[in-house]
């Protein structure tokens, strides 16, 4: 099969194809796979200059749609206008970081619960778990995927008979749940760990990530009972608990 680009409009490309002229999109996809590849499957090993690294694309017999393998995990990226943009970084600067970085971007959303799982680790004592809201502290905290608390329902918060469809901090929509009653939380302190470790490599946190760490942060601190804010949504016998694991803190210590 012989391709031959004839015409560059400002949309479209004309195109000899086997003797006849096709019309194709101009998009980064299409200029990369008829200009490097001859118009057949974009199937390439990279590699970096400065580095060992080496990430494999591999066009799938389903046009613009990809399996990418970089450090023996493989994902099926879509966006094929993206992916091309990473092939033709390398053909400029022989390195693959902008197929890297696309790769990471989508590593987090198709393997969510990896990171997720790494993120929690980050906290001693198995104290935090996973779960398909979030992340749940001592059985009793939720912060979930979006950086909105809750307080489990079996310990109401006082407001729990107002019923809020969304965050008023982040503007976020909340769990629609009745397992778990919001909870206004805005910590202080700030979680200053920037990145995690995973099967990939170094990932950046983004800010929602950021978000979720400080609040698990502070719910796992025994000092959270002089927050007032915090404190007042909570039921009497709840701040006992609390009050009480505190002192036993500050005693053993």
């Amino acid at each position: 099969m012989t391709f031959q680009i004839i015409s560059e409009r400002d949309t479209t490309l004309l195109v000899l194809e086997n003797g006849k002229v096709k019309q194709y999109s101009k998009d980064l996809y299409n200029i990369t796979k008829l200009k490097r590849y001859n118009g057949g499957r974009i199937i390439d090993e990279l590699m970096d200059k400065d580095t060992d690294d080496s990430i494999n694309v591999q066009e799938t017999f389903t046009k613009g749609i990809f399996n990418i393998t970089y450090r023996n995990t493989i994902l099926q990226l879509r966006d094929r206008n993206k992916v091309c943009a990473g092939v033709e970084d390398w053909y400029h600067t022989n390195k693959i970081k902008q197929l890297v970085d696309t790769f990471t971007e989508q590593y987090k959303i198709q393997e969510e619960t990896k990171v997720f799982k790494v993120m929690a680790n980050m906290f001693p004592d198995d104290r935090v778990k996973i779960t398909n809201e979030g992340f749940v502290v001592d059985g009793v905290w939720l912060v979930d995927k979006q950086g909105t608390s809750y307080l489990s329902s079996k310990s109401p918060t006082r407001y729990a008979h107002f019923r809020r469809t969304i965050d008023p901090h982040s503007k976020k929509k909340l769990l629609e749940t009745v397992k778990w009653n919001f909870l206004c939380l805005v910590p202080k302190g700030k979680v200053h760990a920037t990145y995690i470790e995973t099967e990939i490599g170094s990932i950046k946190l983004e800010e929602t990530d950021m978000v979720i760490l400080s609040k698990v942060a502070f719910l796992l601190d025994p000092r959270k009972v002089f927050d007032r804010v915090f404190m007042n949504q909570l039921p009497d016998k709840l701040q006992k608990v609390l009050k009480d694991e505190y002192n036993e803190t500050k005693n053993t210590s």
